[in-house]
């Protein structure tokens, strides 16, 4: 979640965007809400405290950096750079130098007004191309440069990473079904005839036995 509202790396879709947006905006409006009811009784006077200005500062701080790394990483998705996401600054940039201006040079508002309108114009066309490319076109079809090292979404390996797994396991399949048609083709060797036991019993002799020696030959004699 961190590296989803804070990284500027890798890339993100649509509904990731708009999911993202609508959460930092959420979250921006409760904190404020909470830190008013915290910290807005420190105030002298009915005035909010310097503590409470310096939270709601940080709070509006981190919604930005989050809502910049959502831009930049929409952008990378459409197969853009993230510079292009401080193209809106342009116009708010020269709005502030015409009202500073103004105010250092004591200017009436009838003569900062007429060199603000122009820009005001310009920022909200920005803000309209930003709404369509951003939040209404879809990203870049497979994988893009600015694809993150880390493991992908599961809406990314369904566009990409599936079709090289699948080949890879056909692939896998059909070398080891070659391989087993080649063990199959080649000729078997013949089985080496068994040797004949050797006898249990002793061989019988040509001539006759002869008698055996001792008492028990003498009384056979007989």
């Amino acid at each position: 979640m961190v590296s989803f509202l804070f990284s500027f790396r890798g890339r993100i879709n649509r509904k990731h965007y708009w999911l993202g947006n609508t959460g930092v905006t959420f979250g921006i409006f409760m904190l404020a809400f909470i830190a008013s009811l915290i910290l807005a009784p420190f105030g002298a006077k009915g005035a909010p405290g310097g503590l409470l200005m310096l939270v709601l500062g940080l709070i509006m701080c981190a919604g930005g950096w989050a809502g910049l790394a959502l831009q930049v990483k929409r952008f990378h998705d459409r197969g853009r750079s993230g510079w292009f996401a401080l193209v809106p600054f342009l116009p708010a940039l020269m709005i502030a130098t015409a009202v500073m201006g103004g105010v250092a040079t004591d200017a009436p508002a009838e003569a900062v007004v007429p060199n603000i309108l122009p820009w005001i114009g310009i920022g909200m066309l920005i803000n309209l191309w930003l709404f369509v490319d951003l939040g209404c076109l879809a990203g870049t079809d497979g994988p893009n440069k600015f694809d993150d090292n880390s493991p992908p979404p599961a809406a990314r390996d369904n566009k990409s990473g599936g079709g090289a797994s699948v080949a890879a396991m056909l692939g896998g399949a059909q070398s080891a079904m070659d391989r087993a048609i080649e063990a199959q083709s080649k000729p078997v060797a013949a089985a080496p005839a068994p040797r004949p036991a050797p006898s249990m019993r002793p061989a019988l002799a040509t001539g006759p036995m002869p008698a055996p020696s001792g008492a028990f030959g003498k009384r056979a004699a007989r």
